[in-house]
């Protein structure tokens, strides 16, 4: 009964044989072969080595194909992503004000950084720690006196009620900062018949 070699033993005899440091006939001998049949095997070797780099670059073609078709649906979604994200951080801008966006920052959050969460909201991340300067004493006290000079003399404009702070109440203050205090109070001189137009600025 003939005997059948398996795919391993032929391959190691056709590399014995390829190595060229036995005679064909010696290793056939050896291992109880014909001569003729080592020689098939190693042409077969030889003809069959080049589908071992043929199927190398076929896979990696294939693989390559299928990287960039990842990175192509990653940069889509990518894409789509950043599409709704300024879609919702315009929401977010026109529908609440900055104190309250501010208020929706979670510091205690760990899914999120506070640097995250202030870009998502539109807002600086050092406005999360300012904390408003309250008014000096001096300041209220030139409101206060800036409310007393337009109850008795509404038409008076801002430069007037300089004058009569720096005269009268022997302030030191410039007509801008009167301006500003008016602006933030709210008051605005009223023109009557006989002052004419008012002094705002």
């Amino acid at each position: 009964m003939r005997k059948s070699h398996t795919p391993a033993e032929k391959a190691q005899c056709a590399l014995e044989a390829l190595r060229g440091k036995r005679t064909i006939a010696a290793i056939a001998a050896e291992r109880g072969l014909h001569p003729n049949q080592v020689s098939k095997w190693k042409r077969d070797f030889v003809n069959r080595a080049c589908l071992i780099f043929e199927t190398d670059a076929e896979t990696e073609i294939a693989e390559q194909k299928e990287r960039d078709k990842t990175v192509q649906e990653l940069q889509a979604q990518k894409d789509k992503l950043a599409a709704e994200l300024e879609w919702v951080k315009g929401k977010l801008k026109s529908e609440f004000s900055v104190a309250e966006r501010r208020s929706m920052v979670d510091m205690e959050a760990r899914e999120l950084s506070i640097t995250a969460q202030t870009e998502l909201l539109g807002i600086n991340r050092t406005s999360l720690y300012y904390k408003p300067v309250p008014p000096s004493e001096k300041e209220l006290l030139i409101k206060s006196l800036i409310e007393k000079i337009h109850a008795e003399h509404p038409e008076f404009g801002c430069r007037r009620i300089t004058a009569s702070l720096n005269k009268e109440e022997g302030l030191h203050v410039n007509h801008k900062a009167v301006y500003r205090h008016m602006r933030e109070m709210g008051i605005n001189a009223r023109v009557t018949r006989n002052s004419g137009a008012s002094q705002n600025h």
